[in-house]
């Protein structure tokens, strides 16, 4: 198990994220924070057994959470959705969209909106392997950690790093 995890804390410390400097702020080390703001929001609602299994659906408690994170790290004002991060995460090799009966054009379309997100997608899973990881407390905390550190200021980090936003 501890391969999967080292392969696992790699993998979220190299998301692919956007690194204009002109437009993200040094509280989110000059990169695009939706991904791993939605990761953590994702790792919150495991935690509290809002999520009991391998499914994400994309709740409303979902939008939530990462509109608390946006809003911890992003100045005010700045429009954030999780639909972005929701579908761009597949790209990655541990998440997958699971499409809605019926959907043909499936992953191959993004959604600009959590309504149009809701109305493509039913949700998306974790790779097997990294879900049974995640339920875990201490090796999600690590996959926790590696976040915050790899994509928020020391000032974030201090701030998150033994606790879920609230």
């Amino acid at each position: 198990m501890c391969g999967r995890l080292d392969s696992y804390l790699e993998a979220l410390s190299t998301l692919r994220t956007n690194t204009n400097r002109n437009r993200w702020p040094d509280t989110t080390r000059h990169r695009a924070p939706h991904q791993p703001l939605l990761l953590l929001s994702v790792f919150d609602l495991i935690a509290t057994g809002f999520i009991p299994r391998n499914f994400i659906a994309p709740s409303f408690e979902l939008e939530e959470t990462f509109a608390g994170y946006w809003q911890a790290v992003m100045p005010m004002g700045t429009p954030a959705s999780m639909a972005g991060p929701f579908y761009r995460l597949q790209t990655s090799t541990f998440w997958h969209l699971v499409t809605q009966p019926g959907n043909a054009s499936g992953n191959k379309k993004i959604a600009s909106s959590v309504q149009q997100l809701r109305e493509l997608y039913l949700g998306a899973r974790f790779a097997e392997d990294l879900y049974p990881l995640l339920v875990m407390e201490g090796s999600r905390q690590k996959l926790r950690q590696v976040l915050i550190q790899a994509y928020f200021s020391p000032e974030i980090q201090s701030r998150w790093s033994d606790q879920r936003q609230e």
